[in-house]
């Protein structure tokens, strides 16, 4: 594979690109931001791009450092709940019917794929749990059979869409015993951000009224990827001169070095 780079007095990288591309499915020829076949799009800008921008299958030309990435490559969700090494340190109980809860906030943007809980030693009956937004709407709902001591995990019907800096309350209901976890500020993991300030409200409703502690109550969320520019294309080093080759050194990406 060849690449013509401007001589002197030509148009430079960033208003022209000639490049031929092994292995890819289209060839191309193009001027920044033009489409190409395939719906794929050539984006371009000053920097290296960051994976919010740009779709699957989209290429990106980094003008100032004359460097061609793509094509943008999909991203794996990444599965992630706040709480880890995290074990009640008090209980709290109550004969009558209670929701009690906290908030979390996400970082990005995702799916909220599954509830959890702590369930207490003690506890004898069932728990319902929800999750609201922050203005009350019930979001998501999943009533847990009795069970054993410790995490309980369950996958919900229908995941629920999050944005990017949404906070939602995490709450269960129910009565008798509930593990609770006191402490100071936030707890962070990841995308997920879980405050120390609990609320609740007696009967199974959106929780306002304050309260101390956590209830242990978690989700399983699956971040939305943004996905990953490979390198495509890079300008020669010092010293390296027109009618020179890349050496591919994977099927996505190419090397630093040129080849005579």
């Amino acid at each position: 594979m060849s690449v013509n780079l401007p001589a002197a007095g030509e148009t430079p990288w960033d208003a022209k690109l000639n490049a031929a591309i092994l292995g890819l499915d289209t060839r191309l020829a193009v001027v920044e931001d033009a489409p190409v076949s395939g719906g794929s799009t050539i984006l371009s800008g000053t920097a290296a791009p960051t994976n919010g921008i740009g779709a699957v299958g989209d290429y990106y030309l980094d003008t100032d450092d004359r460097i061609l990435y793509g094509p943008k490559l999909s991203g794996a969700a990444v599965t992630q709940s706040v709480y880890t090494t995290q074990v009640p340190n008090n209980t709290v109980n109550t004969p009558t019917n209670t929701s009690y809860g906290s908030d979390i906030t996400f970082a990005s943007a995702g799916n909220v794929t599954g509830l959890s809980y702590y369930r207490h030693a003690s506890a004898t009956t069932g728990r319902g749990l929800r999750m609201y937004s922050s203005g009350g709407a019930l979001l998501a709902s999943y009533d847990a059979p009795v069970d054993t001591a410790g995490w309980h995990t369950y996958t919900l019907t229908t995941p629920v869409a999050v944005t990017a800096g949404q906070t939602c309350r995490l709450v269960v209901y129910g009565n008798g015993d509930f593990s609770r976890y006191d402490f100071t500020g936030t707890i962070v993991n990841g995308d997920l951000t879980v405050s120390g300030s609990g609320v609740y409200v007696v009967g199974d409703a959106y929780p306002g009224g304050a309260s101390s502690g956590d209830y242990l109550v978690d989700v399983v969320f699956a971040s939305a990827s943004a996905g990953s520019w490979p390198v495509a294309l890079k300008s020669p080093p010092p010293g390296g001169t027109t009618g020179q080759a890349l050496k591919k050194l994977s099927n996505t990406d190419y090397a630093w070095g040129w080849v005579t």
